[in-house]
């Protein structure tokens, strides 16, 4: 790991539409260079910025452009970030691509907020991404992801937040798992989410066990832990007990009680072997939300 880094920031006017001529450029920056650790270029650069004709410019991550960049950071031992607008399934994004010096491709990150045409043009991205340089955890972002704090604030944080689950699982968030979350109504003091974190860390609760659909309520509660320097409990996140077509047990469906069960003859004593057992009676199934 290095005690410093020399970056070189090529603040250059690309060719336009002229993707050859681009790369070319990249090599010539890394040969011009050799002392730079990362060198960084512009939004877009291999095609230059434009929204038009973005199927003709559009790259794989496989193919001879970018294996061409990374030819070159193999040969100049330097880690490169640049632009690009990529090809994925689900159209083109918007991307930064990082190649290490070593020329593996470590990471693309794909634009999460896109400004004004660029929304019809690209397919927003949905996670942020932190690459390890040479030992540095570098986060990607992307000119007006710098207008939204919380993109910094996630990356600022060694990445979005992950939980611990009870099987020995940790899982990871991602970005679009945040959106606008409410803290705070007229009505109340304190949103679900605020008062879940704070409820349990004042009472000290270590593990928290809730039902399969709440698992998507974590990243948000995660994040406000972090934030708020909580503690973070395990969590055990079980399937629910549904009717067999999926749908969760509910009054308004006459979903049966266990009084019901018991007046209908179930016996207690073997209805809880089976549950211990993984077992649920006919017509019933579990749902892991």
């Amino acid at each position: 790991m290095h005690n410093e880094m020399r970056v070189a920031l090529a603040q250059l006017s690309p060719a336009l539409r002229n993707t050859a001529e681009n790369v070319r450029t990249v090599r010539e920056v890394l040969a011009e260079h050799g002392n730079a650790d990362l060198v960084v270029l512009p939004e877009l650069f291999l095609s230059s910025y434009t929204v038009n004709g973005l199927d003709e410019l559009a790259l794989d991550l496989d193919g001879p452009e970018v294996e061409s960049v990374a030819q070159a950071a193999r040969e100049n031992s330097a880690t490169v970030i640049f632009g690009a607008p990529e090809r994925i399934a689900a159209g083109i994004a918007n991307s930064a691509i990082c190649v290490d010096q070593s020329g593996d491709v470590v990471g693309s990150y794909r634009k999460t907020h896109l400004f004004g045409d660029e929304r019809t043009a690209f397919v927003a991205g949905d996670e942020l991404l932190i690459v390890d340089i040479d030992g540095l955890k570098v986060g990607l972002m992307i000119c007006f992801d710098v207008e939204f704090p919380e993109v910094a604030r996630a990356l600022a944080m060694a990445g979005l937040p992950s939980w611990r689950e009870a099987d020995g699982q940790t899982l990871e968030s991602r970005a679009r798992d945040f959106g606008d979350a409410i803290l705070a109504r007229k009505d109340a003091p304190a949103s679900y989410h605020l008062s879940c974190v704070v409820d349990d860390a004042e009472s000290r609760v270590t593990t928290v066990v809730r039902g399969a659909d709440l698992r998507p309520s974590t990243p948000v509660q995660r994040l406000l832990q972090i934030l708020l320097e909580l503690p973070e409990p395990t969590y055990l996140h079980h399937p629910l007990v549904a009717h067999e077509d999926g749908r969760r047990l509910a009054k308004r469906d006459l979903a049966p009680t266990l009084v019901a069960m018991r007046e209908a003859g179930t016996a207690g004593e073997k209805l809880r072997e089976q549950l211990l057992a993984g077992l649920l009676p006919s017509g019933f199934r579990f749902e892991d939300a």
